[in-house]
């Protein structure tokens, strides 16, 4: 039987990582291990994590703030499951809806070529999906339409174990932003679908808390943005 992981890197978000940790453990019972990841906070953070004694958890502390490709890379090397599941320090799954879980594991038993399911991001305040977290270049698709996806929103998705055995892990040069990007090309070049699944829904809050400036951020995002052309995408 196929296992789950679930895998969450934080970074001074005490507040939210409590509120996240509370949600996923109504679903405890499916899943194996939760990995979480202290990116060398400088909260509270570390004082939280060590507080939690259920063995469901797997703590590992980073003695750098290694971004979030890096941080990813940690939990993933350490997982020992078929399937990882990655969730935002900042963002809970819609308990309304029927156990993420379960969507999951229905989704990748019943394609044996899927290698990766997006979730549909909404945003925690206003219960609306933002364009830039809509995995589709074309933003008038139905949003409660289940269809095959080109990439995935780091803010919640799901990983076959294969893809990184087979692809590689996240790309840690990137640092912040387009790590996402360019791991779905890289999945597809090597002939995993990808599948954007809104019945998996995450309510995201996007904390400012944790993040960098905007001008360092977007310095990246443009930076990575450009590495992938070059990589992925035929001159002309």
């Amino acid at each position: 039987m196929k296992k789950i992981d679930l895998i969450i890197i934080s970074y001074n978000r005490v507040i939210e990582l409590k509120e996240t940790i509370d949600n996923v453990l109504r679903y405890k019972s499916s899943l194996n291990k939760i990995f979480i990841i202290d990116n060398n906070s400088t909260d509270e953070t570390e004082l939280f994590l060590k507080s939690l004694d259920d063995d469901i958890f797997y703590i590992i502390y980073s003695a750098e703030n290694l971004g979030v490709a890096g941080g990813r890379n940690l939990g993933i090397k350490k997982s020992k499951a078929d399937i990882l599941v990655f969730l935002d320090d900042d963002a809970i799954f819609n308990i309304q809806k029927e156990n993420p879980f379960s969507l999951v594991m229905r989704e990748f038993n019943n394609d044996s070529n899927l290698g990766i399911v997006a979730f549909k991001i909404t945003n925690y305040y206003s219960k609306e999906v933002q364009k830039h977290e809509f995995p589709f270049v074309d933003k008038t698709i139905d949003k409660d339409t289940r269809n095959l996806s080109a990439y995935f929103v780091g803010a919640g998705h799901a990983i076959k174990k294969e893809v990184f055995i087979n692809c590689g892990l996240y790309p840690e040069d990137y640092f912040y932003g387009k790590d996402e990007l360019d791991l779905s090309l890289r999945a597809i070049n090597n002939n995993f679908t990808l599948v954007y699944n809104p019945n998996v829904e995450v309510f995201h809050k996007q904390s400012p808390k944790g993040r960098q400036k905007n001008d360092e951020k977007w310095m990246q995002v443009y930076r990575n943005r450009l590495v992938i052309s070059y990589k992925y995408y035929p001159f002309f």
